[in-house]
């Protein structure tokens, strides 16, 4: 039974109100969520932070006409995290790449190389037609080494 002075209560059902206002979609992962393809938000297991197929959707639509590894490129540079970056500093690159575009090389149709092209990941002429998903209770079980990385980056980042 939930309490009524809970954080979900008073915190989380706010929020998702203000985000369906907006008309984003919602989904709470608390219970159930199914990893599998197709299942419930579409990650293979709890250590999977972007939500793959979905962002691999909306590259598509955006930038119609590109190679697959195109897409896929994008999706594995913003999925990425390098341990020799500050978090303020990893934080910066993915802003930009969210805001410019993500940089990718690959070959075209006639087999040239293509390097730098901008897989844009977000529709700012027409925003109505992005995707967007807030979800409640999103868990990520990531091993003790990354979340040790983690943790030193968020600590030494303030020294």
């Amino acid at each position: 039974m939930p309490y009524a002075y809970s954080e979900g209560n008073f915190i989380e059902s706010t929020a998702i109100a203000i985000f369906k206002e907006m008309k984003w979609q919602t989904a709470n992962a608390y219970q159930g969520e199914r990893f599998v393809a197709g299942g419930t938000l579409g990650r293979a297991s709890e250590a999977d932070v972007v939500l793959k197929e979905r962002f691999l959707a909306a590259v598509r639509a955006l930038n119609p006409d590109l190679p697959e590894a195109a897409y896929l490129a994008a999706f594995e540079e913003i999925a990425s995290d390098s341990a020799a970056k500050t978090l303020p500093g990893l934080n910066h690159e993915k802003y930009q790449q969210l805001k410019e575009g993500i940089p990718v090389d690959y070959l075209n149709e006639k087999g040239e190389g293509v390097e730098g092209k901008r897989i844009r990941v977000f529709n700012f002429d027409e925003p109505e037609k992005n995707d967007f998903l807030a979800v409640q209770q999103f868990t990520l079980n990531l091993s003790k080494g990354l979340l040790e990385h983690y943790i030193y980056k968020v600590f030494t980042t303030f020294e």
